[in-house]
């Protein structure tokens, strides 16, 4: 034996390692399934099947001893019958099984034909192969031929009988190979089902750490709006002033009550619904003014803005509705469209109110701006140019809704800031 041979005959490691594979590779090959995706397995399976043999005489002993020629009988006599019974034509499903399939298991039996020694047993295949020369397949029918040369050549002949021992023989080859190929199938599934539990374990815990991180932030967005409640109430509380009397001008009082709640607090409630809107008497014409409200059970929409003090506002007036709105500006409700109406003109780019909020107006009559605050946070559109004495005006519109004014003051300095996407309104 040459150096060559002995050398190849030496199971190494990497040679155990493909032996311990060869299961799942003429699994791979067998592959059934015409998609690509199987065309490509199978392939693959087929060529580290033969680099294996290539590499190692033993892989391709073991193969001839533990039933390979048996598979590819099988595969071959059952592609043969499927072709007999069908009238099928097709060149790349010729016999039921993918092409790619019988030329996967004739790429593996001409490599041991060419590299392997003991070759009796690839004589069962010989009148197989004869009959897939027939076939209207030319791949097929080319390595057919390579594979029957050097049968041939090796002088390998077809058994046209075999004995019952040699029966035997096939039969407990075929059932070992069998038993090999159900282990690998149940080996593989547990694989799958250990990498799909796995995979389901890795996205849960991704779900979870997302879900935190979502929770995470809403904590920080809601300490950020505490912050500058605490801020604005702190500027609020620090900046002096001067408390004044609410007192409010109410024409329609069988649709409004005027309540007095603390002798200092007063709350303006619907007992119809109607398009209602009250102003404060007292008029704004200098220094910087803040009305402090809240409103409760708004319904469909409500509002607080200001209203030129010229302007005797009529019962039923409604703020943003002609000829009404010429003479006011209001910030609305978050059930409305468009957060501020100033003088007829929608704009949009505030938060709305809504119940419960503390809503709180500041009108700077020496700059003539007035600037919308919600629980102590500055809002960026605010109206500027007013050049005229006000008054306060609320607007209600549902039957059982309710505004309390909290407070009525005049500050010594104004308790605004420049802030982000700020933005001036012209009156």
């Amino acid at each position: 034996m040459s150096k060559k041979s002995i050398r190849s005959s030496i199971p190494t490691r990497s040679s155990r390692v493909g032996a311990a594979n060869i299961p799942q590779l003429v699994l791979s090959i067998r592959s059934t399934d015409k998609n690509s995706t199987s065309e490509k397995q199978s392939k693959a399976g087929s060529k580290s099947l033969c680099d294996l043999i290539d590499g190692n005489q033993l892989i391709g002993e073991s193969l001839m001893k533990t039933g390979f020629a048996q598979i590819a009988l099988h595969s071959i006599r059952t592609a043969l019958q499927e072709r007999n019974q069908s009238s099928s034509s097709s060149t790349t499903i010729i016999f039921g099984i993918p092409n790619f399939v019988i030329i996967g298991i004739l790429d593996v039996l001409f490599k041991l034909a060419t590299t392997s020694e003991q070759l009796q047993t690839l004589s069962i295949l010989i009148h197989p192969l004869e009959s897939l020369k027939e076939i209207e397949q030319i791949e097929i029918q080319n390595k057919s031929n390579q594979i029957l040369e050097q049968l041939q050549q090796k002088g390998i002949e077809s058994q046209s009988s075999i004995t019952s021992g040699q029966k035997d023989q096939l039969l407990k080859q075929e059932r070992e190979w069998n038993a090999m190929l159900n282990d690998e199938v149940k080996r593989l599934n547990e694989e799958r089902n250990r990498e799909r539990n796995e995979n389901k374990e890795m996205n849960d815990e991704f779900i979870r750490g997302r879900e935190e991180i979502e929770y995470k932030n809403k904590e920080i967005i809601q300490l950020k709006e505490e912050i500058e409640k605490l801020k604005g109430k702190v500027k609020i509380e620090a900046c002096p002033s001067e408390g004044f009397s609410i007192s409010i001008i109410n024409k329609e009082p069988s649709e409004i009550d005027l309540i007095d709640l603390d002798g200092i607090m007063k709350q303006i409630y619907k007992k119809k619904q109607n398009q209602n809107t009250v102003s404060l008497t007292q008029v704004l014409g200098t220094g910087i003014w803040s009305m402090e409200a809240m409103f409760e059970n708004i319904g469909l929409y409500a509002a607080i803005g200001i209203v030129q003090d010229s302007y005797d506002i009529p019962a039923h007036a409604h703020p943003w509705v002609d000829p009404y709105n010429k003479h006011m500006a209001v910030f609305t409700s978050e059930k409305y469209f468009g957060s501020i109406w100033c003088k007829g003109k929608e704009i949009n780019g505030n938060k709305q109110f809504k119940d419960n909020q503390i809503v709180r107006l500041e009108m700077n009559c020496e700059k003539g701006t007035l600037t919308l605050f919600l629980d102590n946070i500055q809002q960026p559109l605010f109206i500027s140019g007013i050049r005229e004495r006000l008054r306060f005006i609320i607007y209600l519109y549902k039957s059982g809704a309710s505004c309390t004014i909290r407070s009525l003051k005049k500050l010594s300095s104004p308790t605004i800031e420049h802030i982000e996407n700020q933005k001036a309104i012209e009156w």
